[in-house]
């Protein structure tokens, strides 16, 4: 794959990951060696909790937004990619630059060609204009609580400055409880405009969260 972002390219292997919902995410070793700090172009810096396999137990990352993206013989445009400068574990020094996740491989039909060691993809889905979006995630735990627990926090974003909190759990979004929703409702929750959300701290407090999606980028 290729990513270009400025007059900095990128070229080489990535590695397929299909656990995750992100674009494209640099190791910290890639960070390095492109000085992605050192690129000058909005950024957005956002707080983290257990990212991934072998990831601290709280870290960061920081989004900016690409020129392009090449993924075989396809190009993305203008879209948002992350890097962590101290990546740990599937993000740290790797024969790879970074991982490719389900924000993209979600647009293509993939073939696995094991023995010959090739994926074939195929579009299928465009990409979505740039739309309004909050600033935070959560990760589903209905197994074991009431809901979703808050994952990643843009740093000074709006959830942040409401009042949201690392590890906070979601129980209820408009309404809703988080355990009635099904994987599509839950999917496409950040569709809705707005966002009146029930919320166990991490104190074990009550308290409710007003947020409106806004465009970012």
């Amino acid at each position: 794959a290729t990513v270009r972002i400025g007059n900095t390219v990128i070229r080489g292997p990535f590695l397929m990951d299909t656990g995750s919902g992100g674009t494209i995410d640099f190791t910290s070793e890639a960070t390095r060696k492109y000085k992605l700090d050192s690129i000058r172009r909005k950024k957005q810096i956002t707080d983290i909790s257990n990212f991934g396999i072998g990831s601290k137990e709280k870290e960061y990352y920081t989004d900016m937004q690409s020129d392009l993206i090449v993924i075989g013989e396809d190009t993305i445009k203008k879209r948002v990619v992350s890097y962590l400068p101290q990546g740990v574990g599937a993000l740290s020094k790797r024969k790879y630059l970074g991982i490719v996740g389900n924000a993209i491989w979600s647009k293509y039909n993939l073939l696995l060609d094991i023995v010959h060691q090739c994926v074939y993809v195929k579009r299928f889905k465009k990409d979505k204009a740039a739309s309004a979006e909050y600033d935070y995630g959560f990760r589903n735990r209905t197994d074991i609580c009431d809901g979703w627990i808050v994952s990643s926090l843009v740093r000074d974003g709006d959830a942040a400055k409401a009042g949201m909190e690392l590890g906070d759990t979601i129980v209820a979004v408009n309404g809703k409880p988080a355990k009635a929703f099904t994987w599509d409702e839950e999917e496409n929750v950040d569709d809705v405009p707005v966002q009146i959300l029930d919320i166990k701290g991490v104190d074990g407090k009550a308290k409710r969260v007003k947020l409106e999606a806004r465009e970012r980028w």
